[in-house]
Order: structure tokens, then C-alpha cells, then sequence
């Protein structure tokens, strides 16, 4: 199977992508104003997945952890595009108190 055909099985078909993001924001906690451009994400990753991998991981009946070991990698690792692209920027981002800003009183 292509790449594209295995993408359509899990976003379509089956719909296991969007019951792995479901499960994992739960899981962290995270805001659900990000599933989206999560997928989006991982969508370009399973696209530019080398073929082989990819297929081995569908035959193997492994699709479910390795979805959940991609999304996991995204949303817990300080490192990963995802969380420098969204996550951090919101931590980064807030507000500062009314006490913090009378440092000289």
C-alpha cells in the first residue's frame, strides 16, 4: 500500500487517527484548540514516512502504538515541532499579574 492509501484508512476508513488525538489530549490535558494542527502535522509525518515502515507497522497490526507513540513524541516532548510551534508559545504567553507588574512597591 502507498502512503495515501494508508492515511485514508486511518483518517476515513476506520477513523483510529482522530480516536488516538482524542485519547491522547484527554490523557495530557492538553487544550483541544490544537487536535487540529496536530493532525494536520502528523499527517504530513505519515505522508513522508518511509513506505516500508510504514507498510511493516500495518501488517504487524502496530498502528495503534505507533499512532499513539507519534502523537505521545509531539505533545510531551519539549523538543518536538509541535510543542515549540504551539504549545510553547502559549506557556510563553501568560499574562502577567497585576502584582508581578508592581515589582517596586
Amino acid at each position: 500500500m502507498t502512503n495515501l492509501e494508508i492515511l485514508n484508512e486511518l483518517m476515513l476508513d476506520n477513523g483510529l487517527l482522530d480516536k488516538c488525538l482524542e485519547m491522547q489530549f484527554a490523557k495530557a490535558g492538553a487544550k483541544k484548540q490544537y487536535i487540529e494542527d496536530l493532525k494536520n502535522d502528523l499527517v504530513v509525518d505519515i505522508l513522508q514516512t518511509n513506505n516500508e515502515k510504514l507498510n511493516n507497522v500495518v501488517q504487524n497490526k502496530h498502528v495503534n502504538a505507533w499512532l499513539t507513540r507519534l502523537i505521545q513524541n509531539n505533545l510531551f516532548s519539549n523538543s518536538s515541532w509541535f510543542w515549540r510551534r504551539y504549545i510553547r508559545p502559549d506557556v510563553m504567553g501568560d499574562e502577567i499579574t497585576e502584582r508581578e507588574l508592581n515589582i517596586s512597591e
